[in-house]
């Protein structure tokens, strides 16, 4: 098993090994769901579905926070299973994280895969040691040959290597750390508690969907006065889906760019990942270096 920085790298993946797709936030369509199944399949692997698939709580929860908890419980424990792979985010996330066990993902590290609001787990599997992937899942399986062939081979064990056209808003440098983040509606409630993954010498990935544009001018703030930036070495911005302007700026990265940019650091905006078609998976919790330059960046664990 390697470890960086403190970090375990779970084992990587082979052909024929188990892995669990769960769903601890909210429910999956079945169709889809079925779907994630054979697009597992596809990769010589063989998928775990717990009973109740089609399970559904108050709405759109796959399950009371109980059951979702038992649930996730059980495909960690579950020694033969390499690897967690969540359905869907959604919300649900931070119900579980006050009756997570303390050592879920540490006793029998895994790969724990997912986005959005699986942000939550990610930062706690961090918090635990334990790096993870923060990418594509079961409800975006197939929306990207690009992003799947990437976080299969992450899985499998090649570390990702990516270099994207420089893009003009973009600080220039070079700077190390451990990439952590996320979604920032998932990511902001966590900060200075046990869960906060902002610690150390990070590289800070972040991303969001649907969101004005003022609210995301709050988070920013939020990160700041909790003195998380004096860790921060780098920012990797990504996909900012949806974003609704209500303030006297035009985009999500202007008001991002209206603090981050005098930070003195790298700085990488439009990196693909997030809520869009294209996710290039990151290891989440792995020692990353961004290089700025000013005809490409480049993201390289």
């Amino acid at each position: 098993m390697i470890q960086q920085a403190g970090n375990l790298i779970p084992p990587f993946l082979k052909e024929g090994d188990k892995v669990a797709l769960v769903s601890p936030c909210y429910r999956l369509d079945p169709v889809k769901f079925a779907s994630a199944v054979e697009f597992l399949r596809g990769w010589n692997l063989e998928p775990v579905v717990y009973p109740n698939p089609d399970r559904q709580y108050k709405g759109p929860y796959a399950g009371s926070p109980a059951e979702r908890l038992a649930e996730l419980e059980a495909a960690f424990r579950d020694p033969q299973t390499r690897a967690v792979i969540c359905s869907r985010g959604g919300y649900g996330g931070i119900q579980l994280l006050p009756v997570l066990p303390p050592d879920l993902f540490r006793s029998d590290p895994k790969w724990l895969v997912g986005f959005s609001d699986i942000t939550n787990f990610l930062a706690a599997s961090l918090r635990q040691g334990v790096a993870s992937v923060h990418g594509p899942m079961g409800s975006t399986f197939g929306d990207d040959p690009v992003s799947d062939t990437a976080l299969r081979d992450l899985l499998f064990g090649k570390l990702p290597r990516y270099t994207i056209p420089a893009d003009p808003r973009n600080c220039h440098g070079t700077a190390s750390g451990i990439l952590v983040g996320g979604n920032m509606t998932s990511l902001i409630p966590l900060l200075s508690t046990p869960w906060d993954p902002i610690i150390g010498d990070t590289v800070l990935y972040i991303e969001e969907i649907g969101e004005t544009l003022h609210h995301i001018d709050r988070m920013w703030n939020t990160i700041a006065l909790h003195g998380a930036l004096e860790h921060v070495k780098a920012v990797i911005v990504g996909s900012y889906t949806e974003s609704v302007t209500d303030i006297g700026f035009e985009s999500a990265e202007e008001v991002i760019g209206n603090y981050a940019d005098s930070l003195g650091i790298p700085v990488i905006y439009g990196f693909p990942a997030g809520h869009t078609k294209k996710n290039l998976p990151l290891l989440y919790g792995g020692k990353v270096t961004v290089v700025s330059g000013l005809e490409e960046a480049s993201v390289l664990f």
